[in-house]
């Protein structure tokens, strides 16, 4: 108990302001708060209302529709159009490239083979199905 009484004496020549700090319940509400705040807070809710609609203009379709656009700017729509923009180029480019490269080499072997055809072994042409 004497040890109490030190700290706060302590306490009180340390600083004066923080040893006048009385143990309260700074929790406490005033009698019958929650009943009435509902009532309260409708009551503010529709005075907002009210003053909103009154200050309310009319939005042009064409600004409407520049905030819509707007929208999709957004980063996390941004984001997902981006991806899927580059899945269907993508999806795009390798389904026609693979096709145009196989033409392209036939022609490039068929060409390097007429043009070698005395250094190949017949057998070897016969087996990859070459015929003269």
């Amino acid at each position: 108990m004497d040890n109490k009484k030190e700290i706060r004496d302590e306490l009180e020549k340390l600083s004066p302001f923080l040893s006048d700090i009385k143990k309260e319940n700074a929790f406490k509400v005033p009698k019958d708060y929650f009943k009435t705040l509902p009532n309260k807070v409708l009551e503010q809710v529709r005075v907002d209302k009210n003053t909103t609609e009154q200050s309310v203009t009319q939005i042009s379709w064409l600004d409407r529709l520049i905030e819509n656009i707007a929208v999709l700017f957004q980063p996390r729509y941004a984001v997902g159009f981006a991806t899927a923009a580059i899945l269907i180029v993508s999806a795009i480019y390798f389904s026609r490239e693979p096709n145009n490269r196989i033409e392209g080499s036939n022609t490039l072997i068929s060409q390097y083979i007429e043009e070698n055809i005395d250094e190949f072994d017949a057998e070897l042409l016969w087996e990859a199905g070459i015929s003269d």
